[in-house]
């Protein structure tokens, strides 16, 4: 069997998907960081994006300016870049607009993944997916709820795919909590270390990884733990599907 090219179908369609990742990547975190500035600029307060907290700050800034173009996780970026695209469209959900919300001498900003009209409110979703986590991190609870409080709703929507599709409904932290986190959020980074576990700024010995002292964190601890326990939860399993399926039956009888 003759040997195949170097630039074969496989290696090409590999290249395309890390190509189009690369793409990505320095897109979203440059206007990220770009919009930041921006805002800084115009309303004279530190602006602060939601993904900020609960992300690192200093990473956020090295994949802005491309320093870790070579050493990204692609293959769960592409994964879930993907994921949150597709159910985008085919639940027909639009983007969410980007929000800004002042907090003492701080603007919080950012934008959901997207927006589920409910009645008169728009509601925030943060699609999250996992090859190895069964759950949402403690993270993903408050990025969703920081959202919630953002846009002005009572909670927001935290559709979490991994073996099982789980979808949350998260209540929004109110100003006095945010105004906590951002204190924390100038004094820690990451607020959440396991952040540090796998981060390639630690890996390439850029960042010796954020502070470790639990008491500092049990308040941060505390309040996920109540988010996540406060969330309703809704498994679309078999069951789910079965039931939802009846009612689907009973309601197009009832039109006929």
């Amino acid at each position: 069997m003759q040997s195949l090219p170097p630039e074969s179908p496989a290696r090409l369609l590999a290249r395309l998907v890390v190509e189009s990742m690369l793409d990505k990547s320095r897109n979203v975190y440059g206007k990220y960081v770009l919009m930041k500035d921006v805002l800084q600029r115009e309303f004279g307060l530190e602006a602060v994006g939601v993904g900020e907290i609960v992300e690192c700050r200093r990473l956020i800034r090295a994949r802005a300016t491309g320093e870790l173009e070579a050493d990204q996780n692609i293959t769960m970026l592409f994964h879930g870049t993907v994921v949150e695209k597709g159910i985008r469209e085919e639940l027909n959900l639009r983007k969410g607009d980007l929000a800004f919300r002042r907090v003492g001498n701080y603007l919080l900003f950012g934008s959901s993944d997207a927006l589920l009209n409910i009645g008169d409110m728009q509601l925030p979703v943060e699609i999250k997916s996992s090859m190895s986590f069964t759950l949402p991190r403690d993270s993903h609870f408050l990025q969703c709820s920081l959202y919630a409080f953002l846009y002005r709703v009572p909670y927001g929507i935290l559709m979490f795919l991994s073996r099982k599709f789980r979808i949350y409904v998260v209540p929004a932290v109110d100003e006095q909590t945010v105004t906590r986190l951002l204190s924390m959020w100038k004094e820690l980074c990451p607020l959440f270390v396991e952040e540090c576990k796998h981060c390639p700024l630690r890996k390439l010995g850029r960042c010796s990884g954020g502070d470790r002292d639990l008491n500092k964190r049990s308040w941060l601890y505390n309040l996920t733990l109540s988010l996540r326990r406060a969330s309703a939860e809704v498994i679309i399993d078999r069951d789910f599907v079965r039931d939802v399926t009846q009612e689907v039956f009973r309601e197009r009888n009832k039109g006929t």
